[in-house]
């Protein structure tokens, strides 16, 4: 199991298009409870970090114009907004925080708005359904080519 030496575990899979509410647990929650379990099998993993995604804060209390950023809260209905993709982030970074606390493993949560890849189209359907604003000139847009790199700014403790 390659998890077996390692001391950080970065996961960063999901699929964004799915409409369907057991498929997308499955694809993005169900995937999440078992490679954290094979973590928990083993004692070398001191960090793990989970991309989840933007798409888990809510405009519902936001004035019109008013800019959707990491200090609104989550969406407290996905099922009833009918987002599946939505619904399975948020038990997915529900799952992870329990079970990680649970453990005593270190774990952060990382909620890019954009993620792309090599030979990949930047998937932007759910922004292009929101009625607000983004007035602060910039937009979590990361490229997965650098997310190699990236987790140093987010795993290193204070000493």
């Amino acid at each position: 199991m390659a998890i077996k030496d390692s001391r950080l575990v970065y996961h960063l899979a999901a699929v964004m298009r799915d409409t369907v509410f057991e498929s997308s647990h499955l694809n993005n929650v169900q995937t999440t409870i078992n490679l954290l379990n094979g973590i928990f099998q083993h004692d070398s993993v001191r960090r793990f970090v989970n991309v989840s995604s933007f798409v888990v804060y809510s405009n519902m209390n936001l004035h019109r114009g008013a800019l959707l950023d990491e200090t609104c809260e989550r969406e407290p209905d996905p099922v009833g907004r009918g987002d599946a993709y939505c619904n399975s982030k948020i038990l997915q970074e529900d799952w992870v925080v329990n079970k990680c606390k649970q453990h005593g493993l270190s774990h952060v949560i990382v909620r890019p708005a954009i993620v792309y890849g090599p030979d990949h189209e930047v998937f932007i359907g759910w922004l292009a359904d929101q009625k607000i604003s983004v007035r602060s000139g910039c937009l979590c847009i990361l490229a997965v080519q650098i997310y190699s790199r990236f987790p140093m700014l987010i795993i290193v403790p204070r000493q």
